[in-house]
């Protein structure tokens, strides 16, 4: 007993000098990538394009900016030779990447892909492409922490946990958001209410030395400067944060569609795609020549947005064109996040809001309170990240007084978004998500590797086949696939009480292990409140003399 608990303790201190160590990499990685950034913007958006950013513009914008399609076409073809010559997986959103990566392959990175993500993702989003430093970010930091994790020998669930510690720690450093950032990096590997507790207090650890490195070197003010403390002045005020999540809700229903169908058009497009980006750069321009606020992130305009400084004309556009922009510069195959674009979208949408509640009703919500929930509500709605999103808002605006309709908005916005996208091909903004932990491969395959080891002491080599969590779901009443060592897994359906106690009378027997729940076509792994029930079918292993053919007292062949 006490030598096992000496070996956790000793493996969560281990763990924790790696999630000190990777916070520290992860605030060193966010500075060298935002310095990166900083040069890019200053060649291509500001030399080339002539284009001063941070300055306020107004729609129309009658002067067009010829320059502009030239640099973000130049950007978009340097970034796809970048990445189709280096590292073809560094295209896209990283996040989705860092999610793939933890799923389907251990967590394990090439070597390579960090850098060409950092080097592309600032050009593409150097030269105006509308994107975001949240995906890079993400695939950066986890490629360095499986670098790192494969250079001192760690296994693959240590290298697969420091993936998600050092992505909180990069999101962390760039969005000053130490606890949202390890709940976005828990959770947004699920589309369903999982996320990966097991890493959750090295994430806040890593995530918090991060925080406190950025703070020191460039200040601790938030992202966004609010110009008046912000709070709920009256219970009323509720009722418009439920239209609000009805509405945030609705439209994050159709950001992922409209950001995949893009991209899948992109992908039909028969010419070769390391010249993909160029022309969604070149479509990008044409349109920003005349509402150059969509491109880049658009971080000031989210500003402009928050102190009330855009008219009604300019959120509606960008409202409706900043998705199809994003969805040109990422889904063409140029680099870059979708964070930052998605909150965007959301700012805009509570600025209207803020606008036509503001005409109807004298206890509507404060303006900048819309926005402020608006993105937060959107995003934390179309990533499936509700709970990390109302923290991370809270944390890059320093608005806490808005803790309570925001979470009331967020939650509506959630519901809202999840019902009306139960049906479509893309439901959330990140494909790569699995709905719950045990749909993932890589933690199937790890819980079927330790539980026919705890059921044969000396260790078992399952067929590859075995290896696929689809195996386990394709086993229908009375299959039996044979194993290596004379074992067979058998599958039996729990039609009756008999048959369930039958169950429980063979789990007593040694050498029979309960492998899997399978309930209304959805996976389980047995134990934490999860037990056999009528109407289940159940996975077994164990000798061929111990499972019978069938779990019920008749001859009846199964």
């Amino acid at each position: 007993m006490f030598e096992k608990y000496n070996w956790r303790t000793r493996r969560e201190i281990y763990m924790g000098i790696w999630s000190f160590g990777l916070g520290v990499v992860g605030a060193i990685g966010a500075l060298g990538f935002i310095w990166l950034l900083q040069v890019c913007s200053e060649f291509f958006i500001v030399g080339i394009g002539h284009f001063d950013e941070t300055q306020p513009l107004t729609f129309p914008f009658f002067m067009p900016l010829y320059w502009i399609p030239v640099v973000t076409t130049l950007g978009g073809l340097i970034s796809g030779v970048i990445v189709y010559r280096l590292a073809p997986e560094a295209e896209g959103h990283g996040t989705d990447a860092y999610i793939e990566a933890f799923h389907q392959h251990d967590g394990a990175i090439r070597t390579r892909v960090p850098w060409v993500k950092a080097l592309a993702s600032a050009v593409t989003i150097g030269s105006g492409g509308s994107a975001g430093r949240e995906g890079p970010t993400a695939q950066i930091s986890a490629g360095i922490a499986a670098i790192l994790a494969d250079r001192f020998g760690l296994v693959s669930a240590e290298r697969r946990l420091l993936t998600v510690v050092a992505t909180a720690a990069g999101l962390s450093a760039i969005f000053k958001s130490p606890l949202g950032s390890a709940l976005f990096a828990v959770k947004v590997l699920y589309s369903g209410f999982s996320m990966e507790t097991r890493a959750l207090y090295f994430a806040i650890l890593a995530s918090a030395t991060a925080y406190t490195i950025m703070g020191f070197v460039v200040g601790w003010s938030p992202i966004f400067n609010i110009q008046a403390a912000l709070s709920l002045a009256h219970p009323m005020e509720l009722s418009w944060y439920f239209g609000l999540g009805i509405a945030s809700g609705i439209v994050a229903s159709f950001i992922p569609s409209i950001f995949y169908k893009i991209r899948d058009l992109f992908r039909l497009i028969n010419i070769p795609r390391i010249i993909k980006p160029a022309f969604g750069g070149l479509l990008l321009g044409l349109i920003a020549m005349w509402i150059p606020q969509i491109l880049g992130g658009g971080y000031q305009w989210i500003e402009l947005a928050i102190n009330h400084q855009l008219s009604l004309s300019v959120l509606l556009i960008l409202l409706i064109l900043k998705p199809f922009a994003m969805a040109l510069t990422i889904g063409s195959g140029g680099s870059g996040g979708i964070f930052a674009p998605t909150l965007f979208v959301g700012a805009m949408l509570g600025a209207v809001f803020a606008e036509l509640a503001g005409v109807v009703d004298s206890f509507s919500p404060s303006y900048a309170s819309c926005v402020i929930i608006g993105m937060l509500a959107l995003f934390g709605a179309a990533a499936r990240t509700p709970l990390a999103s109302l923290v991370m808002i809270m944390e890059m605006t320093g608005e806490y007084g808005l803790v309570a309709p925001a979470a009331v908005t967020v939650v509506i916005s959630a519901l809202v978004q999840r019902t009306l996208t139960s049906s479509l091909k893309y439901p959330t903004l990140y494909e790569s998500q699995v709905a719950l932990s045990i749909d993932s491969p890589t933690i199937r395959r790890e819980y079927i590797s330790q539980m026919v080891a705890l059921a044969d002491p000396k260790g078992l080599d399952l067929p590859p086949t075995l290896l696929v969590d689809e195996s386990i779901r394709q086993l229908s009443n009375g299959l039996t696939i044979s194993l290596p060592d004379g074992r067979v897994m058998r599958a039996y359906s729990l039609t009756n009480t008999t048959s369930k106690d039958s169950l429980l009378a063979l789990l007593k027997q040694s050498h029979v292990l309960l492998l899997s729940i399978i309930r209304n076509g959805v996976s389980m792994i047995p134990g934490d409140g999860v037990s056999p029930e009528e109407g289940d079918l159940v996975i077994m292993v164990g000798l061929q003399a111990t499972l019978p053919a069938s779990l019920t007292l008749s001859s009846e062949a199964v």
